[in-house]
């Protein structure tokens, strides 16, 4: 059997998999890293290697049909259309967050870590290569398996009844209580949890380029109970602001394209 462990990245995902792995003993696998996770995060999620140098599109249907239980980190959407990824059939575990802070992070990320080197206003809109996020959080909540969502903003504290949620879902008791700090973890791998609250990034989002999020994410910000104080309906209004807000970020970028190509 699989069971993803699901989300928008720089949602929570990697924190469930320490989680899982502190708490229950269970090692989660990446799909990305056919080797296991790299350098330090090792001792926070294990080494969960894809069996016998099995290919992905090759592990997936090999896992689904397994009697052992396969935990497995995804940022993919359910799919029926193709089971070498989540299947609406699978179970999983979800873990949403505030779009502005999972939006903010994931700029961020791409930047200094992805290399790519995308504006916050692309992130925001999804543009092609990336995913949008409300399409993702609203495919994952129709998601018609067994499911346990969470949220990262109860995750982050690591509380007794999160745990106990985890817990029931997959079957299994705590072994040790969670014993990772969020310093810890920055100290470890600070690529991967740079500040671990939502603030910081719904301040860039809302500073930035307030109208492009709410124009675009409003209705499931609103479904997920998010953004409440600063939410903003969809308007003609807010429209015309939304594109003057993506006019001035493509102007930025063609025009840092611009130097760029005038100093090669």
């Amino acid at each position: 059997m699989i069971v993803w462990i699901a989300s928008y990245p720089r949602s929570g995902n990697t924190l469930t998999r320490i989680v899982l792995y502190r708490c229950f003993g269970v090692e989660a696998l990446s799909l990305d890293l056919r080797r296991g996770p790299p350098g330090k995060l090792v001792r926070f999620v294990g080494r969960p290697d894809i069996p016998g140098g099995m290919a992905p599109g090759e592990f997936v249907p090999f896992a689904r049909e397994s009697p052992e239980t396969w935990f497995v980190k995804t940022h993919a959407i359910p799919c029926d259309d193709d089971p070498s990824g989540p299947l609406e059939s699978d179970p999983a575990i979800t873990i949403v967050r505030d779009g502005r802070a999972s939006l903010s992070s994931y700029w961020h990320f791409q930047n200094s870590v992805g290399g790519w080197p995308f504006s916050l206003e692309q992130i925001v809109i999804g543009a092609p290569p990336l995913e949008n996020w409300s399409e993702h959080v609203r495919r994952w909540r129709k998601h018609k398996g067994r499911m346990l969502m969470l949220r990262y903003e109860d995750l982050r504290l690591v509380r007794p009844q999160e745990i106990a949620m985890i817990g029931h879902f997959i079957g299994k008791e705590s072994s040790v209580p969670f014993d990772v700090t969020f310093a810890e973890l920055n100290r470890e791998v600070p690529d991967l949890f740079r500040v671990g609250k939502d603030g910081p990034g719904i301040a860039e989002v809302e500073r930035r380029c307030p109208a492009l999020f709410w124009s675009l994410h409003s209705e499931v910000m609103r479904e997920l109970g998010y953004g409440e104080k600063d939410r903003r309906e969809f308007s003609p209004t807010l429209v015309q602001a939304a594109f003057k807000e993506a006019g001035l970020a493509l102007h930025r970028q063609a025009h840092a394209l611009s130097q760029a190509m005038a100093g090669a």
